[in-house]
């Protein structure tokens, strides 16, 4: 059984990223067709995109909690996660020397298809398009995504990685819904210095992993995301 520290990272780490989906993502809440709903579906049109958008992170949750699951049997969870966490910040240094997250040339292909989807959709809006927008958002490259991914795999279980993703994309919803509602007041500028939180919060996690990789029992760090992992796996051996 995971720790309750352990979705109470990934409510920390969702709260802190919902700053770099309004740099990020904000042109596209902006843009949502929510005006042109009759008057009493707009309030529910935006919390039906962002459940869509909340169960394609699920589902990115799932994949990675049954991988995570397979790097704990083959007893490499220790050194996948010192990999993993040395990886996460040499990014951060290169994106101190060079420019923020740009999109990895191998993800354009998917950010162009989800990117015209999406953009037929809002030419179209009803509420089920609505929620097929949010569940296209969810599928597009983002850098927190996939920080948010190594915390699902950490869990060793696809139930555990399922329930990481859902609270992490929850608590991105309140400041994504605000901006919706005052987006004319959140100009460019900052929207970028906030998409700059996301560089800061890679580094953390990147020590968070190195620490657990490293396996020095460090009080809550440590002892959290070693039961994350090898802890899911005897679990669900019995």
């Amino acid at each position: 059984m995971l720790p309750a520290s352990f979705f109470v990272t990934a409510l920390i780490l969702g709260a802190i990223s919902s700053f770099h989906c309004v740099g990020m993502c904000g042109p596209l809440v902006l843009s949502l067709p929510v005006a042109q709903l009759p008057a009493s579906q707009r309030f529910t049109g935006l919390w039906i995109y962002h459940a869509g958008r909340v169960t394609t992170y699920m589902l990115i949750g799932i994949i990675m909690g049954i991988v995570g699951r397979q790097i704990s049997l083959a007893g490499w969870q220790q050194v996948f996660s010192l990999v993993l966490g040395c990886g996460l910040v040499i990014y951060f240094i290169s994106t101190m020397i060079t420019k923020p997250f740009t999109i990895p040339p191998i993800f354009r292909p998917l950010y162009a298809r989800v990117q015209t989807y999406i953009i037929r959709m809002i030419q179209r809006p009803t509420l089920r398009s609505m929620w097929t927008m949010g569940m296209a958002n969810g599928w597009l490259p983002c850098g927190m995504v996939y920080v948010a991914a190594t915390g699902a795999m950490a869990s060793g279980s696809w139930l555990g990685g399922a329930g990481f993703m859902m609270l992490f994309g929850l608590a991105t919803v309140p400041t994504l819904f605000l901006l919706s509602l005052i987006g004319q007041l959140v100009d460019a500028s900052l929207r970028s210095r906030m998409r700059n939180i996301m560089s800061y919060t890679t580094l953390v996690i990147g020590i968070m992993l190195i620490i657990r990789g490293l396996n020095l029992h460090i009080p809550f760090i440590s002892s959290m995301m070693q039961s994350g992992t090898s802890g899911t796996a005897i679990d669900c051996g019995n």
